[in-house]
């Protein structure tokens, strides 16, 4: 019996073996703060290295485009605002009419 509480009281808060692979939350928590605090700093740098290397360029310049901006087919248009003017009518009846249905399960 003294074997066995003996085996016990190693595993136990005191052992050793129990403080080499227990969790210790204020190093943990250290840890992590520290990890975290260091990768939001090199982000906050690396992002404000991009700011400044964008604010400079010609594209935010303002100025002529290189290219022609080109026109709307106004043929296409119309067709699209047809379509979804005819799916707002049905919608809208829809809304007003109760359509007939049928119980499947008859």
């Amino acid at each position: 019996m003294d074997a066995f509480l003996k085996k016990l009281k190693s595993f136990s808060s005191k052992g050793s073996v129990y403080k080499k692979y227990t969790s210790h939350p204020d190093r943990d928590w250290l840890i992590m703060f520290y990890t975290f605090s260091v990768i939001n700093l090199l982000i906050a740098g690396l992002l404000f290295f991009e700011y400044q290397k964008t604010k400079d360029l010609a594209a935010t310049e303002t100025g002529s485009p290189s290219q022609e901006i080109q026109s709307v087919d106004k043929n296409s248009l119309v067709k699209t605002l047809e379509v979804y003017r005819e799916k707002k009518n049905r919608f809208e009846s829809l809304l007003e009419e109760r359509p007939e249905s049928r119980n499947p399960a008859i």
